[in-house]
């Protein structure tokens, strides 16, 4: 049931940047559900920063988190929380410098109605976590803007290398 909640969320979100869930089809007799996705084969975004020692520029940084929040608004704007916002949650379209980002993973999604977002589900990654989330008190979709900024702390960081490493060039 929660793999056909989670499936079913992610087939009404159609957006650039998060992952497309196309059909599912169900082998009552085998009790197996067969997912067509989109097919993304660029790995993960925390590959792509271990394999960029020097980091990136503030310019690519900037676009990625641009394509992020992007994809987050959108869910948002369409009544879904995603409650784990995090750099393994992201993956490249293909293998290319230029690859569409996507955000992945809707297994801790809930919909929300207007007027009725609180949520009391202790979910998510710990160190991507709200404090009212770890605090188990009533919480909104406001807490994929915290773990989206702890994403942020991580890509800035990794900026930090890369300018460092350009100030010591001269």
């Amino acid at each position: 049931d929660e793999l056909r909640k989670e499936i079913d969320i992610q087939r009404m979100l159609d957006h650039p940047n998060i992952v497309r869930v196309f059909e599912m089809f169900e082998d009552i007799e085998h009790g197996q559900l067969q997912i067509i996705m989109e097919l993304c084969t660029g790995g993960s975004l925390v590959s792509r920063l271990k394999s960029h020692k020097k980091g990136w520029s503030e310019k690519a940084a900037a676009t990625l988190m641009e394509k992020m929040l992007s994809a987050v608004l959108y869910c948002h704007n369409q009544g879904v929380v995603h409650r784990d916002i995090k750099l393994d949650n992201f993956i490249y379209e293909n293998e290319s410098e230029d690859a569409e980002l996507k955000l992945i993973d809707f297994g801790f999604a809930a919909e929300i109605l207007p007027g009725k977002e609180s949520m009391f589900d202790q979910l998510g990654t710990p160190s991507y976590m709200a404090p009212e989330l770890l605090r188990r008190e009533r919480y909104d979709e406001k807490v994929d803007v915290w773990s989206f900024a702890c994403v942020l702390e991580c890509l800035w960081t990794h900026t930090q290398v890369y300018a460092s490493e350009l100030n010591e060039k001269g």
